[in-house]
């Protein structure tokens, strides 16, 4: 898909790891051009991303908050060429509120809608666990805590991964195309 045509979906039969979400976006906004999706994404993800400055960063800090997102290379400038990426970090952002109000079936409708989008969103998963974790970071606790999200990492790279993949293309129906 992002060879040549920008809009030549006979591509997807090729790629390997689809990202039938951002496939199906694409289609959605042929008719509007790659201009039309990116102005569409601009708005969405900045949107999203006011949301979430405005819900969890005190008043008198929404001025430096929104100074290091408009003004940080990481933040707004790299969202227009990172596309997809930014649009599923924006969709976990949603997704962390769940984490909160303990709402795992919306948590992980999100991470999934993510998922859709950029296949890294899976290793948000386990975050949602670790919040019910009530401990004290020592050092043998820290050293397996890190090597059981190491592990986790590997397991959802390839296994949970692939599961999500045949539930979106043999149960959804989004194996092709037309």
């Amino acid at each position: 898909l992002y060879t040549g045509n920008f809009w030549d979906f006979e591509q997807i039969n090729n790629f390997y790891g689809k990202e039938y979400g951002w496939f199906l976006l694409n289609y959605l906004f042929q008719p509007l051009g790659f201009w039309g999706l990116q102005f569409f994404l601009a708005i969405v993800q900045n949107i999203i991303i006011f949301y979430f400055i405005k819900k969890y960063v005190a008043p008198r800090w929404y001025w430096l908050a929104i100074f290091i997102y408009c003004f940080n290379v990481s933040y707004m400038v790299m969202s227009a060429s990172l596309m997809r990426q930014f649009l599923a970090q924006c969709i976990i952002i949603l997704a962390s509120q769940y984490i909160i109000k303990r709402k795992i079936v919306h948590f992980i409708s999100y991470v999934f809608l993510a998922y859709l989008i950029h296949k890294s969103a899976i290793f948000f998963l386990p975050f949602y666990f670790i919040s019910y974790l009530n401990f004290k970071l020592s050092n043998k606790r820290l050293i397996v805590f890190l090597v059981i999200i190491i592990l986790w990492m590997s397991f959802a790279a390839q296994y949970v991964g692939d599961f999500l993949e045949t539930i979106v293309v043999e149960f959804i129906g989004l194996g092709e195309y037309q």
